[in-house]
């Protein structure tokens, strides 16, 4: 009986001649060399319905009518921005809730940046931010004897602090260093973090937090730089700038990250900025991370929860955007007329008694119409 020859002829369009080779060649190339939108990848897509709250501390008040306009005209431009009606508060004098103008519509809390506020309308989000940052676990002794633990290196202090003038300069070399290395890192921030001697596979900073049995099992953690790799490079990669948090709270510095790169433009003299980081005792996990962003106009404070627990939306970099660029326009920025009786957005003292209604309800807690 014969049987058929399992050889195949290659089919014709495998053939690779030179020139299709040196086309190949060069698209693996220019894919391998391409730069991934990251905040994309890390973020949800646009909410169909957003808003932002920001305190008085935000803007010296000779500034606010300028900074005002500015912001207006910048949060107009923003599609799924919303004006703000009323707010509510919780019990201790947290705004929670805000409510449209024109069809009552409500929307949550789902993140925070310092003295921004931002709300959408996925009530599942407004409920994981509810969950504060934990300040000391409840296994300590548990943590302290894991094998997670005793990998990484042990903190010195209960806060790490860092100060860095950016310029123009800094971050061009900076930029000419990464290109020059491919785009990759001369050393992971798991080999950084481990103790000598220790394989770098056990300097996960997932499974260092995991080891807790303090947070939730879904959750990714990061090594976070104080100051970001994009300023530093290689030098960034050291124990004394990195800290343990969850890479949403990674996410939530990139917004911040990208402004500074934009502050280049309008102040080529450079920014100081100084960073302190709160640490859980006798461990790498931070708590919170606060940015003191000093140029010659302004000076702006951002606090990062590192602990939290919601991916942050796209939205937000457009709504950090604003905020930057109207604080260094602000100053060359003329005074327009007074908003109206409903704004894009508002400015809120912060709350000195613990209950909270509506701001009707509560005319010396109204957000200050700027």
């Amino acid at each position: 009986m014969k049987t058929r020859s399992r050889k195949r002829k290659a089919a014709s369009h495998f053939h690779l001649t030179p020139t299709t080779k040196k086309a190949t060649a060069l698209r693996l190339k220019s894919y391998k060399n391409r730069k991934p939108n990251l905040l994309a990848i890390r973020t949800k897509r646009k909410p169909t319905k957003s808003a932002i709250l920001i305190k008085e501390t935000v803007v010296e008040e000779k500034n606010r009518p300028a900074f005002t306009s500015l912001f207006t005209k910048k949060l107009e431009q923003i599609s799924c921005h919303r004006p703000i009606h009323s707010i509510i508060f919780d019990e201790n004098g947290s705004p929670t809730k805000i409510i449209t103008p024109e069809k009552k519509t409500e929307l949550y809390r789902t993140g925070k940046l310092g003295d921004a506020d931002f709300f959408s309308d996925d009530v599942l989000d407004a409920k994981k931010l509810e969950r504060k940052p934990l300040a000391d676990l409840t296994k300590r002794d548990t943590f302290l004897s894991s094998a997670a633990y005793t990998a990484i290196k042990k903190p010195t202090t209960s806060t790490k602090v860092q100060s860095i003038k950016i310029t123009p300069a800094l971050l061009k070399t900076t930029a000419r260093e990464i290109k020059k290395n491919n785009n990759r890192r001369s050393c992971s921030q798991a080999q950084v973090m481990v103790k000598k001697g220790v394989n770098s596979k056990k300097g996960s900073a997932t499974q260092y937090a995991k080891a807790t049995k303090d947070f939730p099992k879904e959750l990714k953690w990061e090594w976070l730089h104080l100051i970001a790799h994009r300023f530093l490079g290689k030098k960034a990669q050291n124990e004394n700038n990195l800290v343990c948090g969850i890479n949403f709270a990674n996410t939530d510095m990139m917004f911040a990250e990208a402004e500074i790169n934009y502050l280049m433009t309008k102040y080529p003299e450079g920014i100081q900025l100084d960073i302190e980081c709160e640490l859980i005792a006798n461990t790498q996990i931070a708590k919170v991370i606060k940015y003191t962003i000093t140029t010659r106009d302004f000076t702006l404070n951002l606090v990062f929860n590192t602990q939290n627990p919601v991916k942050p939306v796209i939205t937000h970099q457009d709504y950090m955007h604003a905020l930057f660029s109207s604080l260094s326009e602000m100053q060359t920025q003329q005074p327009s007329s007074p908003p109206s009786s409903t704004s894009q957005f508002k400015i809120f003292k912060p709350a000195k008694r613990k209950l909270f209604t509506t701001l009707t309800k509560t005319p010396d807690k109204t957000p200050l119409r700027v």
